[in-house]
């Protein structure tokens, strides 16, 4: 959902959901918390990716895993989230909102 501009996703009940990149700004919101079935389907997926993305920071916090491992496979969507100013702020909101600060930091590394 972060490197195109339009695109169709089946969602868990086989219906399908066509996204429109502009879209996700909208469904990381923090308030109004009343969310279309398609804005539910987007939250959940961002959901996923950061609960992976807080195990790998707290990997690399204890050393397990180093940095310069995972930077290749992370990078480029790391960058499409930080370079579009709404985007960023929509996501590290989400992440502030939603108690995910390994995910966060782990997006920031990014940004240096």
């Amino acid at each position: 959902m972060l490197d195109w501009k339009r695109d169709s996703y089946p969602g868990d009940n086989g219906e399908m959901h066509e996204i429109h990149f502009d879209e996700v700004k909208h469904a990381m919101r923090g308030y109004d918390m009343n969310f279309s079935e398609k804005e539910k389907f987007m939250r959940k997926r961002f959901e996923a990716l950061y609960d992976h993305l807080e195990e790998i920071e707290q990997l690399i916090s204890v050393r397990v895993v180093n940095f310069e491992d995972v930077k290749t496979a992370f990078g480029f969507y790391a960058q499409l989230i930080l370079q579009d100013e709404e985007l960023r702020a929509a996501h590290l909101q989400f992440l502030d909102d939603f108690d995910y600060p390994r995910a966060r930091a782990f997006l920031l590394r990014f940004g240096k």
